[in-house]
């Protein structure tokens, strides 16, 4: 008697071969899906936005790029239109800070545009900020600066008219170079700057951690050094001089603690 086998029929050459190539090709595929799905994630996290791009190409001074890319963006992203109009601004300032001559760069009337539809001045006080950064030797950035604050006196005393200010007394940048009526209105006028700014008094006087006498020196101002005050503190006597502590920032962007006694308000 036959009994018939229960063991799987062998699988032919032909067969296996066609097998083989099957798999072949769903590895392929496969590792082709994972590949593919790895760029389109690095492409995603690392991708630059459009107005990040216009920043950088600020920074390395490629105007010619920039005031590009910008025309481009503000046709195409009416949502952004303040910022590119900030943007452009800003690049309108580089050209002609830098002589730059290129008759087939687009231009736009963003100065006009942004005065116009900058309700609040926002925008306007960044393009001051951006411009004063990149251009801090600008012979005639301050006057522009000056002329916006007349348009918004109330901004005088924003931190970013604090940070430029702050950043000229620093720079190459005169303040005799601007007119003694801007002078007046930014020290005198009816929201001025007087009590923010101040000069130092002595060498060496020690920014410290924390209002205290023996709290962690963070840095050492030098003698007419200009300073940024950001909170009065508590008063106090040390030896026999009698003064506040006073939260600061200095020229070089580091925040601390001094004491009053050393310090002589602009006036």
């Amino acid at each position: 008697m036959n009994i018939p086998s229960l063991s799987p029929e062998p699988i032919s050459h032909h067969r296996k071969q066609r097998l083989y190539k099957n798999k072949r090709i769903i590895y392929s595929l496969m590792a082709a899906a994972l590949i593919f799905t790895m760029i389109w994630l690095i492409t995603k996290r690392f991708a630059q936005d459009p107005l990040d791009k216009i920043d950088s190409y600020l920074l390395e001074k490629k105007l010619n790029k920039a005031a590009d890319l910008n025309y481009k963006l503000l046709k195409l992203h009416p949502e952004h239109r303040l910022a590119l109009l900030m943007n452009g601004s800003v690049i309108n300032f580089g050209i002609r800070e830098m002589n730059i001559t290129d008759t087939h760069l687009p231009f736009y009337e963003y100065d006009n545009f942004l005065e116009k539809e900058d309700k609040t001045g926002v925008f306007t006080r960044q393009s001051f900020l951006k411009k004063f950064t990149l251009f801090p030797d600008s012979t005639y950035f301050l006057d522009e600066f000056c002329h916006f604050n007349e348009k918004y006196p109330e901004s005088i005393r924003n931190p970013e008219s604090s940070v430029i200010i702050l950043h000229s007394f620093h720079s190459k940048t005169i303040w005799n170079k601007t007119s003694d009526e801007c002078m007046h209105k930014l020290f005198n006028g009816e929201n001025n700057l007087k009590g923010l700014f101040a000069v130092v008094s002595a060498n060496n006087l020690s920014m410290r951690e924390k209002p205290e006498k023996k709290s962690k020196v963070l840095n050492k101002l030098k003698r007419d050094e200009k300073i940024l005050i950001k909170i009065q503190g508590f008063e106090e006597t040390i030896g026999n001089k009698k003064a506040n502590w006073y939260f600061i920032l200095n020229e070089n962007q580091i925040y601390g603690w001094v004491f009053g006694a050393y310090l002589e308000k602009l006036q």
